[in-house]
């Protein structure tokens, strides 16, 4: 208080008097060289696919821009963002499938950019359509229709997808400060997903 200026009070709460993890930022380059480097072990798999999901306007586009940026070593804008404030539909409309690059090396790494889900029931990405896409069902192209989800009488649904067309990551890109954490009809959408993709094993993260 006055002149004497404020002090931290330690002890209030021992769990952020200290970092609650600790990051060697010398390892960017070396983590860098090795995802450049990488191959997929398996020979059905010619590149890892993982789908990005999430609010709209959380950032989904940006993100898969963001790590195209760190390998192009310039700034990337390959997956189109929507520059207006406050809009309440989702900018991308299609799945569309980016290949990381290093120069001019192409990664075998792809992230799947979706329509952005939206708070009314039927509108935006239905959570069939998510699940389907991570398992490979939806083909590159598809336009999410807000009334009904993606069957198998549809011409850009896969039968029988390979291995190599499914995602083996499902990456939720989460606006912290504009979800609500009660009554949310996102967070409903969300938690059917991750039910149904958590049964089959595939490993999923969350970008705030």
């Amino acid at each position: 208080m006055g002149s004497s200026g404020s002090k931290p009070v330690k002890g209030v709460c021992p769990e952020l008097d200290k970092p609650w993890r600790k990051f060697d930022f010398g390892q960017r380059k070396a983590l860098k060289e090795k995802l450049e480097n990488f191959s997929p072990s398996h020979p059905d798999v010619k590149d890892i696919k993982i789908l990005v999901a999430g609010q709209i306007g959380a950032g989904k586009s940006s993100f898969i821009n963001s790590i195209d940026s760190v390998f192009q070593g310039r700034i990337s804008s390959r997956a189109l963002v929507d520059t207006s404030a406050g809009d309440s539909h989702s900018f991308t409309q299609k799945l569309k499938g980016y290949t990381i690059r290093s120069g001019k090396k192409s990664l075998p790494f792809v992230f799947k950019d979706i329509k952005g889900l939206e708070p009314e029931v039927l509108a935006g990405s239905q959570p069939d359509d998510i699940i389907s896409a991570v398992f490979g069902h939806v083909k590159d192209g598809y336009k999410f229709n807000e009334k009904e989800a993606l069957t198998h009488k549809d011409e850009l649904y896969t039968c029988d997808p390979s291995l190599s067309d499914q995602a083996f990551c499902l990456v939720y890109v989460i606006a912290a400060n504009t979800i609500q954490l009660t009554d949310n009809k996102v967070l409903d959408k969300l938690m059917i997903i991750r039910k149904k993709i958590s049964d089959e094993g595939i490993p999923q993260v969350i970008v705030e």
